[in-house]
């Protein structure tokens, strides 16, 4: 009842405006404060110049690909708009809202979008700076795709400790032609990408350096990643399952260090001030995402292909996620990643198979690998966690057109396993003639053979268990000081002495790295002849990689087949839309879109009640009906609209594709046509029957909307014909209402019997995209 209160009085979208900034916040902030912590953590992995370098290339490498291939458009119908509509509300009145009656300023009735407003928070920000238009929002969304290069370079350093991992681990992201699509549209799952990086990476530098502002960043980075998606509510839960995974020297090790470790911190203040902040920023998402997940999320009532026989029947959906679903959406996602769709007309997904399969010999060198077992296990957790949920969606399948776009959940996992496998060859060249010390950024372990090389290596080896055996030691002291003062029994005088050790164990570990350090650029000397030609070599075929997909990537937006007349429409009002005066109001099925170009709007189905129609009247000099994307397709309420008024073009618009022709325009309203207040008529044919399946026809004038009632507690929507599948057999009462726009009323019934059990193969299409 709360909760109800809450919506109904417009506070719960204060309140996820709340909790995100709560969180950005408070991740700058201890982002600031940590400065030092984070730079000191990343040198100790072997960031230095040469990493800079690196880090620099390959995102240069994206900027370069990003901004001369791709083309800045819309590609997920109109969620494009409707984001960068609701920063613009963001901006002005602090709520996000997807809104159906307003201004560019002001939102008069407006609701909640499928989607949280962490994307158009992202936008927010950039139209502060750029004003709002497309070209800040497409800027923001190549600005997120070079962060989630960078912040993938920083995390697979701190994972691997290695400069070559993290440097080809990014450059193969970069090139990944998933990201390179969908880093100019402005969608949710760039935004969930990136922001899940930052909060890996953060959760790093706290495993590293364990201190209460630490422990901030990772916390309010995670409630962060939360508001790009709905979906995004799993990292919760992964990523401090991430981090007992890589943290110490084992799982088990890491459980027992990290109880101690909580439980000697339990009643610390600053911990817990950490935790209250962190509840009170993801608190509102987390009811949020209960309100999705009971009900509101997916949609059901569609039909899903079976992409493992795409030749066998469809199958009706029965919830959003389940078995079923993956069952069925499982062939075609793995068949994403082997380019099995390369040449596909107006479908530019290519996945580089050179990528994948290096991926793959990444995951067989981690497993051959002791030390990187652990980080194997983490990342493969996080890549199937996300396969198998998209799977389970009903239109996370690949070939739904846009849902491709589920895969960069996936890639900064495959991209990881690439790199560790470049690194690893890079490695193998130089120890096959021992020319020069392994290429390494910290000793990894011990290595078998005489020559300098691994007698280098068991050096450090030893050196490295020596330092651990003596932190352990430390730690171990340092646990006990700290529960002796958490308990107040420590006196003054142990307490200067505890203080004196941890200074001393600080200075001692920075004399350590500054040895190990000096010792490693005095024995690595040049990379092996060998090594350099490894790289070469590695570089080339990730160059192919690039120069193959690089005609699928650059792909005219006008050939991009899913929702090209919706993308020909949206450019059509960003042209045409000055012939609009300003005092009119827009009456359209898209009034978000107006409303950034500047003009009041409202959503069309306003203009089925005679009030509203006489209310807009007198509020405004003129009414202007908008004949856009959603009244060329068949299922429109658009026709008895327009039928019913009398109308005067303002602009009209043609596209021309694939032997299809829309046309769109805006219409001057002068007044109602004769006869559209007189009362409508309707009357059903008999109904025809396959299975569970009925089809049922019919014929109605003078209506503005035609309801359906199919007797077994379905109801919708929509023009005749409609088709329903009853669930089980039996006899059902189908009632058709229709409704004119003067507000009189009429109905037809029909009975209907259908016999057998449930049948879930009728073929009536699929699923369309995945929103």
């Amino acid at each position: 009842m709360l909760l109800q209160v809450l919506v109904s009085a417009s506070i719960e979208q204060y309140m996820l405006t709340s909790g995100l900034l709560v969180a950005f916040l408070g991740m700058i902030v201890a982002a600031l404060v940590e400065r030092r912590r984070i730079a000191e953590a990343l040198r100790e992995s072997g960031f230095g110049r040469s990493a800079v370098i690196m880090l620099a290339i390959a995102i240069a490498v994206f900027l370069f690909m990003e901004l001369a291939l791709v083309q800045p458009t819309q590609q997920l119908y109109f969620d494009d708009v409707i984001y960068q509509a609701m920063a613009q509300q963001l901006i002005h009145s602090g709520q996000a809202w997807f809104c159906d009656y307003g201004t560019a300023t002001a939102c008069f009735t407006g609701e909640l979008f499928h989607e949280p407003i962490g994307e158009s928070f992202n936008l927010a920000l950039a139209f502060l700076v750029l004003g709002v238009n497309r070209g800040a929002a497409f800027d923001m969304q190549v600005l997120l795709g070079a962060g989630s290069v960078l912040f993938l370079f920083l995390s697979s350093l701190l994972l691997f400790r290695d400069r070559i991992a993290a440097f080809f681990s990014s450059l193969i992201m970069a090139i990944e032609p998933v990201l390179l699509m969908w880093a100019r549209p402005t969608n949710s799952d760039l935004a969930t990408l990136t922001y899940s990086l930052v909060a890996l990476f953060f959760v790093l530098i706290f495993s590293r350096k364990k201190s209460v502002w630490t422990l901030a960043l990772a916390a309010t980075s995670i409630a962060l990643v939360t508001y790009m998606k709905v979906d995004a509510i799993a990292y919760v839960a992964l990523l401090p399952l991430i981090y007992l995974l890589v943290d110490g020297n084992s799982i088990v090790g890491s459980l027992r260090s990290n109880l101690r470790l909580a439980y000697n911190s339990f009643l610390d203040t600053g911990v817990l001030i950490v935790l209250l902040v962190f509840v009170i920023a993801v608190a509102p998402e987390l009811i949020y995402t209960q309100q999705q997940l009971g009900g509101g999320f997916g949609y059901q009532g569609t039909y899903i292909q079976n992409t493992c026989s795409p030749n066998s029947p469809t199958t009706q959906v029965v919830s959003a996620i389940n078995l079923q679903n993956l069952m069925l959406n499982i062939c075609g996602n793995a068949y994403f990643w082997f380019d099995n769709y390369a040449g596909v007309p107006g479908y530019p997904m290519p996945q580089p198979v050179p990528l994948t399969l290096m991926a793959i010999l990444g995951v067989i060198a981690m497993l051959a690998s002791r030390r990187s077992r652990r980080i194997l296990l983490a990342l493969g957790i996080w890549f199937l966690f996300f396969f198998i949920l998209y799977s389970a969606f009903y239109a996370g399948s690949v070939t739904y057109g846009v849902d491709w776009r589920f895969q960069l959940g996936m890639i900064a996992q495959t991209s990881m396993f690439g790199g560790f496998f470049a690194s690893f060859l890079v490695d193998t060249a130089g120890k096959l003639r021992g020319d020069s010390a392994p290429r390494e950024d910290v000793p990894r372990g011990p290595a078998t053979g005489s020559g300098p090389a691994a007698q280098l290596a068991r050096r450090h080896a030893q050196e490295e268990k020596t330092m651990l055996k003596q932190q352990r030691r430390e730690e171990a002291l340092l646990s006990r000081r700290l529960s002796e003062t958490q308990r107040g029994t420590i006196t003054a005088k142990n307490r200067e002495a505890y203080e004196k050790l941890v200074a001393a164990h600080e200075a001692e570990e920075r004399a350590m790295l500054s040895k190990t350090v000096a010792r490693d650029a005095a024995n690595s000397g040049r990379p092996g002849p060998l090594q350099l030609v490894m790289v070469i070599i590695i570089i080339a075929v990730l160059a192919y990689s690039a120069y193959a997909e690089a005609p699928g990537v650059g792909i005219p937006a006008s050939q991009i087949s899913q929702a090209q007349p919706a993308r020909f429409y949206e450019g059509f009002v960003y042209n045409e839309s000055s012939k609009i005066p300003n005092t009119c109001l827009v009456l359209s099925y898209d009034p978000t879109i107006f409303n950034l170009v500047g003009k009041t709007a409202a959503q069309m189905f306003e203009l089925n009640n005679p009030q509203m129609y006489q209310q807009f009247k007198q509020q405004y000099p003129c009414l202007v009906l908008d004949w856009g994307y959603w009244c060329t397709t068949p299922n429109n309420l658009c026709v008895p609209i327009r039928n019913s008024y009398n109308l005067q073009p303002i602009a009209l618009g043609t596209d021309n594709f694939q032997g299809q022709s829309f046309t769109f325009g805006f219409y001057l309203l002068n007044g109602t046509r004769k006869g559209a207040g007189t009362a409508p008529t309707v009357s059903v044919s008999t109904p025809s029957i396959i299975g569970l399946n009925v089809t049922l026809n019919g014929a109605a004038t003078n209506v503005s909307q035609i309801s359906w009632s199919w007797g077994d507690g379905y109801t919708n929507t929509g023009p005749f014909p409609q088709s329903h599948t009853y669930q089980t057999g039996g006899c059902y009462e189908i009632l058709v209402n229709v409704t004119s726009t003067s507000g009189q009323t009429a109905s037809a019934s029909r009975r209907v019997c259908v016999p057998g059990a449930i049948d879930t193969t009728t073929i009536l299409g699929s699923p369309v995209n995945g929103s």
